[in-house]
């Protein structure tokens, strides 16, 4: 690594805090007025668990993305957010334009400082993680989905074979014979 790559690591340390804040301001802005003033407002963790989950995980990101290598941690940040926003009240671009919202975050705050001090170099490489967060992003709300129409289906299928048993006294295992009476040869010569 290159000491400009250096001095752009390091900068985007000394302004994460502020980068962070502004990323999780958009975050909570995607929510209704009344819904984002309580996720901004209410600071217990227990009241406001998207809140503090927002809070603690977009932070947790972005700080992976300033590592020269993410952990496992990303992969871990990532779901919490994905999983919050996956069962709400989101089409899926909605949900996960938490995630693409922190390339304009950044050009906002840093292409002044990255034409000043000469480092596209290390904000291309930043952009591109972004873009494979992104990615990230896109496949755990897949499977997110997935994991909710399982639990859908299973849930509809416990309801029918509830009133399977309920009304017919069997469990809807497979076909049951009629009556005795019913399958009696009517047919005499």
């Amino acid at each position: 690594m290159n000491a400009r790559q250096d001095e752009f690591r390091e900068y985007l340390r000394q302004h994460s805090d502020r980068i962070v804040k502004n990323w999780l301001d958009a975050a909570v802005a995607s929510y209704p007025a009344d819904t984002a003033n309580f996720l901004k407002q209410q600071k217990d963790p227990f009241a406001n668990p998207v809140g503090a989950t927002l809070s603690r995980e977009l932070d947790n990101i972005f700080q992976e993305l300033l590592r020269e290598t993410s952990t496992e941690q990303l992969a871990h940040s990532v779901d919490a957010v994905v999983r919050v926003r996956a069962v709400q009240d989101f089409s899926p671009s909605q949900a996960l334009q938490v995630f693409t919202v922190l390339k304009n975050i950044l050009r906002r705050q840093l292409d002044g400082p990255v034409r000043e001090n000469g480092w596209q170099a290390g904000y291309r490489e930043l952009e591109d993680k972004v873009d494979q967060l992104c990615m990230l992003a896109f496949d755990i709300y897949v499977k997110c989905k997935e994991q909710v129409w399982e639990l859908k289906a299973r849930q509809a299928q416990d309801r029918v074979s509830y009133l399977l048993r309920k009304y017919t006294g069997r469990d809807g295992a497979g076909p049951q014979c009629g009556t005795d009476s019913e399958t009696e040869d009517t047919g005499r010569e």
